[in-house]
């Protein structure tokens, strides 16, 4: 599985966009819309058409702010 970046826009217009994870870019396209099951008052779907989509993998990086330091027990 893969993190997927899913943007939902009108022409010009971002609409909103979701972070979610997939096997490929049609099941995170699926996996986002999934989302909107939960929380409709957010579903892009609800604009109407003209409706776009893009999808992009999310690079995971892990980026430390601290050094290493004793873990107080």
């Amino acid at each position: 599985m893969e993190y997927f970046g899913v943007e939902f826009r009108r022409p010009g217009e971002l609409i909103t966009s979701v972070t979610t994870f997939g096997l490929d870019e049609d099941d995170a396209l699926e996996s986002a819309l999934a989302i909107f099951d939960d929380f409709p008052e957010g579903d892009p779907r609800s604009y109407g058409d003209p409706l776009e989509v893009r999808i992009g993998t999310v690079a995971q990086e892990l980026t430390f702010s601290t050094g290493w330091r004793k873990l107080q027990s």
